[in-house]
């Protein structure tokens, strides 16, 4: 069975701090190379620091600009009790077909689907629709404890259909390329509140994937991607943003490439961004959809 994937143009739309065992780890990944060096051709239809709550792995865009377009693939997964939070944003998200959200999976393991909504299809993460998840699926690699560095990617299905055309996601991105990170994370390091209810941007390019060798179990793997910081290595990713999409524009389309999942050093802006790589797994994304399906 294939999967059709839809695009939005430009025009129309527009971090893991886990300690494990690094041999292990890459044992595992390079095995995992070859086996995804078969990745299954898909058919697109086209008209395209971070865990969530804990110091370590927050993602946000600090540094960021106002969005310039509307993302109506943009998804916001929120708590429903708020509590003594300052906002009630969890993670985001990006919507690859009309019921499914792909997303980072530190932001939902050991989650209960119940505690969360989805917003789809605004800028405003309280705007939009309101979807109920009705199933978190989390990559295995991340389910073993002592590899919480692999595969931080994870998938949201949805109650219902949203009606918002989906982004479609790319199997390769080679190093060097222009791309935009988007979300709603906060805007300052240090302040919980400065969380934008609108969702902002920031255009850098992706590196060799040794730029983001940190000496650590927070290295990029082969199932990653290394983002640059932007503006003097002023602006980049930090807390609020994990799950958000980074994209490419291709052909006059955004596609999504990648998931926020997690940078080194103790601070925001320390180092360069790591994101899930979206075509390493796509073979993954594609089986869970399709399972579900038949």
């Amino acid at each position: 069975m294939n999967l059709s994937f839809s695009t939005l143009s430009p025009s129309a739309i527009n971090r893991s701090r886990h300690a494990g065992k690094r041999d292990d780890m890459r044992k595992r990944l390079l095995g995992a190379v070859l086996a995804l060096a078969t990745l299954a051709t898909l058919t697109w239809s086209g008209t395209g620091t971070a865990f969530a709550d804990d110091p370590g792995y927050n993602p946000h865009l600090i540094g960021g600009d106002p969005a310039t377009e509307e993302y109506g693939f943009a998804a916001a997964l929120l708590y429903k009790d708020q509590g003594d939070r300052p906002a009630p944003l969890r993670c985001g998200g990006a919507l690859i077909t009309p019921q499914w959200v792909v997303t980072a999976a530190h932001c939902v393991a050991g989650r209960n689907p119940a505690d969360f909504e989805l917003n789809v299809g605004s800028n405003d993460y309280l705007g939009g629709t309101a979807f109920k998840p009705a199933r978190f699926v989390v990559h295995p690699y991340w389910d073993d404890e002592d590899e919480k560095s692999i595969g931080d990617i994870a998938l949201i299905k949805l109650a219902a259909p949203s009606k918002e055309r989906p982004i479609a996601p790319l199997s390769h991105s080679a190093p060097g390329s222009t791309v935009r990170m988007i979300g709603w994370g906060r805007t300052v390091a240090d302040d919980p509140a400065s969380i934008p209810r609108q969702i902002r941007q920031l255009d850098t390019r992706t590196l060799e994937l040794s730029a983001c060798s940190f000496g650590d179990e927070f290295d990029a793997t082969p199932g990653d991607l290394c983002v640059e910081r932007a503006k003097a290595d002023a602006a980049g990713a930090c807390n609020g943003d994990s799950g958000s999409p980074l994209l490419l524009n291709v052909g006059g389309q955004w596609r999504v490439i990648g998931v926020d999942s997690r940078s080194g050093g103790d601070s925001c802006l320390a180092t360069d961004e790591v994101f899930t790589s979206i075509g390493f797994y796509l073979d993954w994304i594609t089986d869970t959809i399709t399972a579900d399906q038949s």
